[in-house]
């Protein structure tokens, strides 16, 4: 084997995104990149159809082809950009410039080292990022400074003009505290993380994310493990969220026109983040997906899913054309299924509403507070460039899973992987508001005026109906822990390397641990965040 090659096969032991040439069109991109943020606003200013951004991650080729129409409306006038949009489609341009020429748009690439093999039907590519991320939270008597530090080296492979895809990424975080750290402490740091002793303030993460994929035609394929984000919402999500680690999965995808289907099969795995935690087995998600655009100012989507434990993988919710639900009445009613319905309406020519809820379980003869409802709703807005002002954005969102939703009388059925809920990241029993105001100030620059307020009841993934003292639920129950941050933020998005953030927040804490005694507390909070890619 070549030097050359065996060291890059090395490198790909450790695999994040890649900023590939052609033969890398079905790639994914990550769930944080950029482009996101500005694909998302780009497919409202220019009515852009079929986009299926409600179903992450998407490829580099559908971010390309989306590229791709908003240039196409600008030459037909369908839409006029602001001076920065037009920066900003440049920028989107030279990001997927390869994707672009594959598609006949021909775009100049950016003349660097793309640290790219190939020979006749295959490439092979290896890339690495690294990041920086600084907090200090200061209390009224003490303070609390986080760092970490993450190298993520990754490499893809294509085979047969790429329509065969191996890809592998792994995140190595190195996380320091003036506090102990507890042993995983934030779940989406990843699934392994090394404390040498309990009073330790250094840790070290490693989350791994490999995956083999094969696309054809309009059919995909992927067996890996990956991170997962359904629904319109932009700061949560209630049936799938990315806020836990990666999870191994076999997902099928169909696109017929204005319809997208998905099926996956999934493997979760337990955690115990305190030493009190109960040890818990394996369990497995089985979900489907069907979107569909009947109108071009309305998507909507129905969605399944099921966790399942205490036995092995059962065929029966692997099969793609199974209605979860029956399947799991056939079973006997034991498993723990969910159902959810969302949608997007475009309103004139800037706006927009969406919603997404959630029925784990639903009994309405017995009366919307019993605890047998359990339901998870969301609902937001966005309104672009609002009384002509350019540039400029208004977003609010909210959402809230009531007391025993994503629960189960089964420990091993909790809607769960690694210690963190699959669905709301805030979890049962809490409600989420979040209002922002955002201004453009160049093509890489944002800065954002927010306010967040979270509320958490006594409730929780661990705490199932079995547990209640009441046959009711409330909206919020018990003692509700709250906190509000209202705040102000500064992003910039350089092109390909850099990316910068700084954040400035007031934390309000009321009734920490559900403690009505407990005194409020307000403290200045600030995050700088840097990336790289090299």
């Amino acid at each position: 084997m070549p030097r050359r090659l065996y060291r890059l096969l090395v490198v790909a032991a450790g695999i994040v995104m890649a900023r590939p040439a052609l033969g890398f069109e079905h790639l994914d991109v990550p769930l944080g990149h950029w482009s996101y943020e500005f694909l998302e606003r780009f497919e409202l200013r220019a009515a852009l159809p079929h986009t299926f951004l409600d179903l992450r991650p998407i490829t580099r080729g559908e971010a390309a082809t989306m590229i791709k129409g908003l240039s196409d409306g600008v030459r037909r006038q369908t839409w006029r950009p602001t001076p920065i949009e037009s920066e900003q489609i440049e920028m989107l341009r030279a990001e997927f410039a390869a994707e672009l020429t594959a598609q006949g748009d021909a775009t100049p690439v950016l003349d660097r080292a793309y640290h790219l093999w190939k020979g006749d039907g295959w490439q092979l590519q290896a890339f690495w990022e690294g990041s920086l991320r600084l907090g200090i939270h200061a209390g009224v008597a003490d303070s609390d400074v986080k760092a970490s530090t993450t190298l993520e080296p990754a490499a893809a492979a294509a085979f047969f003009d790429g329509r065969l895809l191996g890809y592998e990424h792994v995140s190595y975080r190195v996380r320091t505290s003036d506090a102990a750290l507890l042993q995983s402490a934030d779940v989406r740091d990843g699934e392994a993380q090394f404390v040498f002793q309990s009073s330790d303030r250094f840790a070290i993460t490693r989350s791994v994310e490999p995956y083999v994929r094969f696309e054809s035609g309009r059919w995909r394929l992927d067996l890996g493990r990956m991170r997962l984000r359904w629904g319109p919402g932009r700061s949560n999500a209630m049936l799938l969220v990315d806020a836990t680690p990666p999870f191994d999965l076999l997902r099928l995808q169909v696109r017929l026109g204005p319809v997208r289907f998905t099926s996956l099969a999934g493997q979760l795995r337990p955690a115990r983040l305190r030493p009190t935690d109960p040890e818990l087995r394996e369990r497995y998600l089985a979900a489907n997906r069907l979107e569909m655009e009947p109108h071009p100012r309305l998507r909507i989507a129905v969605s399944g899913a099921l966790v399942y434990g205490n036995r092995g993988l059962d065929l029966s919710y692997v099969n793609p054309l199974a209605v979860l639900f029956v399947t799991q009445a056939n079973n006997g009613d034991i498993d723990n299924a969910l159902a959810s319905v969302d949608g997007r309406w475009r309103v004139g020519q800037g706006g927009e509403l969406y919603g997404e809820c959630v029925v784990d379980d639903l009994n309405l003869r017995r009366g919307l507070r019993n605890y047998g409802n359990k339901l998870a709703v969301l609902a937001g807005g966005r309104w672009l460039a609002p009384f002509g002002a350019r540039d400029w954005d208004v977003e609010a969102e909210w959402s809230w899973a009531s007391q025993f939703t994503y629960t189960h009388v089964h420990a091993i059925n909790r809607y769960q992987h690694f210690g963190g809920t699959l669905g709301s990241r805030t979890g049962p029993d809490s409600d989420l508001w979040d209002v922002a105001l955002r201004r453009r100030l160049s093509r890489g620059f944002e800065a954002r005026l927010f306010y967040e307020l979270e509320r958490h009841g006594e409730g929780g993934i661990a705490v199932d109906h079995s547990q209640r003292t009441s046959d009711s639920q409330d909206y919020l129950s018990g003692v509700v822990e709250s906190r509000s941050q209202p705040g102000f933020a500064i992003a910039y998005h350089g092109l390909r390397s850099v990316e910068f953030g700084l954040d400035l927040r007031a934390v309000t804490i009321r009734n920490a641990g559900h403690d009505a005694t407990a005194p409020t507390r307000t403290s200045p909070a600030i995050l700088v965040t840097t990336r790289v890619e090299l």
